[in-house]
């Protein structure tokens, strides 16, 4: 059945366009004929063949009763085509033109950046899509407690398909009195790399192969909560702000 595709595209009404196709397949008929045939009532059928004689779309016996045939498409359709190719084929240069300009401009260099706030159920969903997204490498910067939560939670599944896959793992943790250098060592017996660092700012980060930051949590750093909000960064100038951050209680 072709007439929802005569609506959309030529903008024909639900009626006008199932007269049309119908008139295609049946031929030369009545507006009784056309009314059972089409499931369309006889007071609408008039009102819709008016509109397709407008258009040029079927034509009026005029015998008794009056019969209804519909104009080949070739004469109907073709011209319709024609007219949407030679659009289509003067966007397209159009857009040729404008991309190799765009490709050719020294000034043309838009830097994207984004931030979304996650909050919800969903959220962890979407952090778990982005750290199995990694490719080469992911960084964490977590207190211990609150990664052990995460560990417990989702991340031993994550952290294991992540390390079948070759993707190196560093967690970085502030010291406390839970973690020292044997655990350290420990954790690196797992395929992990593991280094007590000397505080954190107020905020907790993933980093996924330089490409996204995850940042959290906005609420108690003891605890995790699967209702907490998640800020995920996209973007080359915001990373290297991070990096630099970041670098600075690596070293320190």
């Amino acid at each position: 059945m072709f007439w929802r595709s005569l609506r959309e595209f030529l903008g024909l009404s639900s009626y006008e366009a199932r007269i049309y196709e119908f008139l295609v397949s049946e031929g030369p008929s009545t507006a009784r004929k056309i009314s059972v045939g089409c499931g369309i009532p006889r007071t609408k059928v008039y009102c819709a063949l008016r509109r397709l004689l407008e258009q040029n779309m079927i034509a009026e016996i005029p015998l008794n009763p009056k019969l209804f045939v519909a104009l080949p498409p070739k004469e109907t359709l073709k011209p319709l085509i024609d007219a949407h190719d030679k659009i289509v084929k003067g966007l397209y240069e159009i857009f040729s033109s404008l991309q190799k300009r765009y490709e050719e401009s020294t000034r043309s260099e838009v830097i994207r950046e984004e931030a979304w706030i996650l909050t919800g159920s969903g959220s962890l969903r979407r952090i778990l899509d982005l750290l199995l997204s990694a490719e080469k490498h992911v960084e964490f910067y977590f207190y211990w407690e609150v990664l052990l939560q995460l560990y417990n939670y989702f991340l031993n599944k994550v952290l294991n398909d992540l390390l079948k896959r070759g993707v190196n793992i560093y967690l970085y943790v502030p010291s406390s009195p839970s973690i020292n250098k044997r655990l350290c060592y420990n954790i690196s017996l797992l395929g992990l790399y593991c280094k007590v660092i000397h505080g954190l700012p107020q905020i907790q980060i993933i980093l996924v192969d330089n490409r996204y930051i995850m940042i959290y949590p906005l609420g108690d750093r003891n605890e995790f909560s699967p209702e907490n909000e998640w800020i995920i960064i996209y973007g080359k100038s915001l990373l290297n702000i991070f990096n630099k951050i970041l670098l600075y209680f690596k070293e320190g």
